[in-house]
């Protein structure tokens, strides 16, 4: 009998990373969108650990970007998008869908990319009883109120805070300094020199 060599890779979970062989890994595209109204995000609050998620999802029909990211957020959202304004953000995921520690119920090789996208604010967002349980509960959430540690993965808060600074709101972000212009150093590298004591 041959020996065959099994690669291995770590995929990320909910419950941690956890080890797949590389031939049960699914190829997959996914394309997801960041969008604003007046101040606001719209975030997916999820099921699980109660953090947030971009809209958007699988594009598992070989769909142009812009039609398979509309079906994801009409579907899951309600509201209409209208226009890819700019990406802001592609990587590369191993992840394992997971039912508990030890059942793995899919592993993916996914491709993502993030969309600043625009859409029909004065649509209404889906209601309790219209949302689909597995990919969360709607809200425009206040760029105000955005941290890190809200978000599901730390790709998803990245992507969120490169559109942000985009669209030119990065004053909006809890702890956002504005940087100094070229002026204002030179008036506060002056300052600093006078209050030095000679020597």
């Amino acid at each position: 009998m041959r020996w065959r060599q099994l690669e291995l890779k770590v995929c990320a979970s909910l419950y941690g990373p956890i080890l797949i062989p590389e031939t049960l890994l699914v190829q997959r595209r996914s394309v997801y969108g960041v969008l604003f109204s007046v101040g606001h995000i719209l975030l997916l609050q999820t099921n699980a650990q109660d953090k947030y998620f971009l809209p958007g999802g699988t594009n598992e029909d070989g769909r142009g970007t812009l039609l398979a990211l509309s079906i994801s957020v009409l579907n899951q959202t309600g509201l209409e998008v209208t226009r890819l304004v700019d990406r802001v953000h592609h990587n590369r995921l191993l992840f394992a869908h997971c039912s508990d520690r030890l059942t793995v119920q899919g592993a993916f090789d996914q491709e993502v990319e993030v969309y600043i996208a625009e859409c029909f604010t004065d649509d209404e967002l889906l209601d309790d009883d219209q949302v689909n349980s597995t990919t969360g509960k709607p809200h425009w959430v206040p760029i105000a109120e955005l941290r890190p540690e809200m978000f599901s993965d730390h790709w998803v808060w990245r992507a969120v805070e490169t559109a942000v600074e985009e669209q030119g709101l990065e004053h909006l972000l809890p702890g956002y300094v504005r940087p100094l212009t070229y002026t204002e150093r030179l008036l506060a590298e002056h300052e600093t020199r006078q209050q030095k004591p000679e020597k």
